[in-house]
């Protein structure tokens, strides 16, 4: 073949080091899937079945073709080394999908697992340089890395040459990154979008009036188009119209989400935060709640949530956010309602007529129907206490702080601490040394309290106490969150999570570096549903029995 340019005279060799597919191999491509915040749209390719949308901060985003719906997406959950993808580029010739990362160049064969690695030292570029553009011809893979054009072999990814300008004319590139002056293809001008979005020259502007710019554009059997913001728009080319698309979560850092057939989404308030997120985790539908365009929604970190009746309760730094299903209106609950001051850490609804919260610095009763305190006279005694966790038995309120757990009788108005509740002779004078009531759970008429001590159970029935877990089956760790399913134990601690067979007290600890700490937990239909400050992880716990 004829070059139409001398190539570089060096070839760079490069050894790819492959990068297990999943956290073990014994897990499938999305037995774990995280969800997390997008951030901008960096980078578009069309496959077989799917549009892929790399992004800033969540990984690959894909799009299945056929079912006009997104599926769950590629992170460091699936073997990918970062969750911030430059460029994503589907090669038709060979159905392998790469991805250029901070970290370097990786691609898969099947497209979901199985990944491998090639740093930028071993394609023969310098660490931090910008690649631009990624693509391929029939036998080759091409990347625009600054000034020069490198061609890798687009099985191995070996490197093959650089050189200022392409030896081949037939190369599909995927979309990058809006060059300084590069405007949008002048067709798109006269589509209309839909849903109140409008478009103005190279940029978006919201029904809220809010603009952001467009990050990417490809074209391929449709126009698609990336946003600062992370929305995806989808052109239709017969219908000249643009369909916006959301997906991902509006904060990474998930401190907690509600626990029904839809998850409310809340976590700490940062550059990334942007509001609520409401997840149809069953047809991985997003919608949004945003602080600065939702009246009565002040901006704040949150750290509790609760679903009573037709309404959402988010507790957090400033008070507790009241969203009615119903009505779609926001209400903020504070001092000025007579909640006291301090962070919401814990909040239990009797589903009738109050929710009990606890604070950084005491407990408060609030009537649902007024959205006011109504203080019942124990307030004083947790006044300056820690609330690790509340929870509603029956007629009984159990309150865990640092120095006891307590039961409530909400029907006497009693309260007792539990040394003083029960039967004890199981635990043989060991009742005296537990303290730091971290998390209490009730299930199957037995309620399991989390202690550094050892997990604690209440039988209902025989009204007997005893450890169903010591101490060495967790390492001790801090327990976040606690839930159960059949004889399996899910502990959620500050570093993963620590399932336990409370029959063979067989464990397994999952502490993947895409964990980190647990701050929320849920099981339904054998998923277990894991709030991080990595997103929000699901996990098909059965499969790994």
């Amino acid at each position: 073949m004829k070059l139409l340019f001398p190539f570089s005279l060096f070839l760079v060799v490069s050894c790819p080091l492959f990068l297990t597919a999943q956290p073990e191999p014994r897990f499938d491509p999305f037995d774990w899937t995280a969800y997390r915040h997008l951030g901008r749209i960096n980078s578009i390719t069309e496959g077989y079945n799917y549009v892929y949308f790399g992004t800033e901060d969540g990984g690959i985003v894909r799009y299945h073709i056929f079912r006009n719906a997104f599926a769950p997406p590629i992170t460091r959950a699936q073997g990918l080394s970062g969750n911030r993808i430059q460029l994503v580029h589907f090669d038709r010739e060979t159905g392998t999908l790469w991805v250029v990362t901070d970290k370097g160049l990786e691609y898969s064969y099947s497209r979901e697992g199985d990944w491998y690695y090639l740093s930028f030292e071993d394609i023969g570029i310098a660490s931090g340089t910008r690649i631009l553009r990624m693509g391929s011809s029939a036998r080759n893979l091409w990347l625009l890395a600054g000034s020069m054009f490198i061609k890798l072999d687009h099985l191995s990814g070996i490197v093959l040459g650089m050189a200022p300008k392409p030896d081949e004319d037939s190369i599909a590139w995927s979309s990058g990154p809006l060059l300084p002056g590069e405007k949008p293809p002048e067709k798109i001008a006269d589509y209309s979008v839909m849903d109140g979005w409008m478009l103005n020259l190279n940029q978006f502007i919201d029904p809220f009036g809010r603009v952001t710019d467009i990050t990417t554009i490809y074209q391929g059997q449709e126009y698609w188009i990336g946003a600062e913001d992370g929305t995806i728009f989808l052109g239709d080319k017969q219908l000249e119209a643009f369909y916006p698309q959301r997906f991902g979560l509006a904060n990474t850092d998930v401190t907690t989400f509600t626990h029904g057939r839809q998850f409310w989404v809340a976590g700490r308030y940062g550059v990334e935060a942007t509001g609520v997120t409401r997840f149809d985790y069953r047809r991985k539908m997003f919608d949004f709640f945003d602080f600065d365009v939702n009246i009565n929604m002040n901006p704040q970190s949150l750290f509790s949530s609760l679903e009573v009746g037709d309404e959402i309760w988010l507790g957090g730094k400033s008070g507790i956010l009241v969203y009615d299903k119903k009505e779609s209106f926001w209400r903020i609950l504070d001092e000025t309602r007579g909640l006291p001051v301090g962070s919401i850490v814990t909040m239990a609804s009797d589903d009738s007529a109050y929710v009990w919260v606890g604070l950084s610095a005491g407990i408060a009763r609030m009537n649902i129907k007024t959205k006011r305190a109504e203080p019942i006279g124990i307030e004083d005694l947790f006044l300056g206490r820690f609330i690790f966790d509340l929870e509603i038995i029956g007629d009984q309120l159990w309150i865990g702080n640092e120095r006891g757990l307590y039961i409530y009788d909400t029907q006497r108005k009693t309260l007792v601490k539990y040394t003083a509740f029960g039967d004890f002779s199981l635990l043989r004078g060991r009742q005296k040394v537990f303290s730091y009531f971290w998390k209490i759970r009730s299930y199957k008429q037995q309620v399991f309290i989390a202690t550094p001590q050892g997990i604690l159970r209440y039988d209902s029935k025989s009204k007997q106490w005893d450890v169903i877990i010591e101490p060495s089956e967790y390492q001790g760790k801090r327990v976040l969150a606690m839930e159960f399913s059949g004889n399996q134990c899910f502990l959620g601690t500050l570093d993963g999570v620590i399932r336990i067979d409370l029959r063979q007290h067989f464990s397994r600890v999952y502490n993947y570096s895409f964990i980190r700490r647990v701050n929320d937990m849920y099981i339904t239909n054998g998923t277990l549903w894991l709030g991080t400050p990595e997103g929000l992880i699901s996990f098909l716990w059965k499969k790994d029995q």
